[in-house]
């Protein structure tokens, strides 16, 4: 319980950094997990792609059901 509160802390002050520029670094593959793709723009362009849940209703749910199937 104690490493989640030092976690969520952590969370907590890298998002309130102001900087003017921001760049990401990426070991791995998002593997299709477009909650992924979300959190990494969010902190590269915070609110450009909305918050997660619109996010979620917008995009994620509509291409997992097959909606964007021509999207390509």
């Amino acid at each position: 319980m104690h490493a989640r509160v030092g976690f969520v802390t952590f969370l907590f002050l890298f998002f309130c950094f102001q900087t003017s520029h921001r760049i990401i670094l990426s070991g791995s593959p998002i593997q299709n997990k477009l909650t992924e793709l979300w959190s990494l723009f969010d902190f590269v362009f915070p609110g450009k792609l909305g918050t997660l849940p619109v996010f979620q209703a917008q995009f994620e749910i509509p291409i997992q059901l097959g909606g964007y199937a021509n999207g390509n």
